[in-house]
């Protein structure tokens, strides 16, 4: 197919079947109860960890959705947002959604990714979630992309993984080859594909990773198996992807699946050897040990940024001047703990139960510290009652890396 058709086609799709599903329902937002994920009213030092929290931003959201837009630009009513998406209907569901809830900070424009340069503006912060690998080229939407990002901007984006879901391209071929689309399929044949998924024979690598695509939703079974567009990555493809592309990244976000630490590879003859590898080198490595990431989510930026502009190092001389902020996600069990430890720190958005963190009284100390106005000296300080020595703080600095490693806390640098 050329270009033109695919994003014809990738446009019916989601106009017949939108995915997600279209809600209007902002209720949860305004008591606090949800958050949009990469929204800089909570997540602004992900992009900038050295600046003051700002909503003085140029965001561009493209491909929007029916909500996304609309979520964001709830938190941060200052910024200036503009939405894009190729869907007539996402874009009127997301006017629908700004009147219902009287939000005037959006502009939105009915246009494709590719196209962005038309409207000649940078942005600040550029969310991409789910739509560049369904365009024809994604190569040429992330370097459209990257021209209109400011030299000082990220990206949060997100694509498929491609070994959590090998599963889901063997289905895509068997209803391809049965002649089976998103424009025949009948609501009889997609409770027929669902039932023909939960069937499959245990050797099948769908069975397998089966608990990550629920299939509740008939949207989702089309979105899954009979889209007419769609390309995975490896974290190697990934870092291949944004270099081609004038970028780089910032980091991998939920990045504890990608460290062999976090997996069965601890127990394995080859962990010592695996740990002595670069890192690009050891998430490709235990990506292809769990086999069952089927999104990444990553920021982004120029390639010729200032590294010390973003990167918190706990390796550095002033590491104990980071200021900690909870994830507000972590969940807290203290069952079945091994000796020594007080309580296991988790959260759900790792799917992986393996990835959780015990901690000892002093570490649930300094985690019960955690205000967001703190520095990381000043909460050491405090639990201990008294100046902590530099091998005191030393053994400490690993509590802290891993908090990060997790995400348990986010960090930032003192400005002032």
């Amino acid at each position: 197919m050329q270009d033109d058709d695919i994003r014809a086609h990738v446009q019916q799709q989601y106009e017949r079947y939108p995915y997600p599903p279209p809600n209007d329902n902002l209720e949860a937002f305004k008591t606090g109860a949800g958050f949009a994920s990469g929204c800089p009213w909570n997540n602004f030092h992900w992009y900038w960890p050295f600046k003051d929290r700002t909503q003085n931003l140029d965001i561009l959201v493209a491909g929007c959705g029916s909500s996304q837009a609309a979520k964001i630009a709830f938190f941060v009513p200052d910024a200036r947002v503009t939405a894009i998406d190729l869907s007539s209907d996402s874009i009127a569901h997301t006017q629908h959604i700004l009147d219902k809830y009287h939000i005037t900070n959006v502009v939105l424009h009915q246009m494709a990714i590719e196209e962005i340069g038309k409207l000649r503006q940078k942005y600040d912060l550029i969310i991409s979630t789910g739509v560049l690998h369904h365009l024809p080229d994604p190569n040429t939407g992330l370097q459209a992309l990257q021209q209109c990002l400011k030299p000082d901007g990220s990206m949060y984006l997100m694509v498929y993984g491609r070994y959590g879901r090998d599963g889901v391209y063997y289905i895509q071929e068997i209803m391809r080859q049965m002649g089976l689309t998103y424009e025949n399929v009948t609501d009889q044949d997609i409770n027929e594909i669902r039932q023909f998924v939960n069937q499959l024979p245990g050797t099948h690598p769908q069975r397998s990773k089966q608990a990550f695509f629920p299939l509740q939703d008939r949207n989702e079974i089309v979105d899954l198996f009979l889209h007419p567009q769609d390309r995975p990555y490896s974290t190697d493809e990934i870092l291949e992807w944004l270099d081609g592309s004038g970028l780089k990244l910032q980091s991998f976000l939920l990045r504890a699946q990608y460290m062999p630490e976090y997996s069965g590879l601890r127990q394995s003859s080859f962990y010592q050897r695996i740990c002595k590898l670069p890192d690009h080198q050891q998430w490709a490595i235990t990506e292809l040990y769990r086999a069952a990431t089927n999104m990444h989510f990553f920021t982004a930026c120029h390639r010729d940024r200032d590294e010390a502009s973003y990167r918190i190092d706990f390796e550095s001389s002033n590491w104990c001047n980071l200021i900690p902020t909870l994830n507000p996600t972590v969940q807290v069990d203290n069952n079945n703990l091994p000796a020594g430890c007080v309580s296991r720190l988790y959260t759900p958005t790792h799917r992986f139960p393996e990835i959780h963190r015990n901690i000892t009284a002093i570490e649930a100390t300094l985690f019960n510290l955690v205000d967001g106005k703190r520095t990381i000296g000043e909460a050491m300080t405090t639990a201990a009652q008294r100046q902590l020595t530099t091998q005191e703080a030393n053994q400490l600095r690993k509590f802290y890396a891993d908090m990060y490693d997790l995400e348990y806390l986010w960090f930032r640098g003192s400005t002032s």
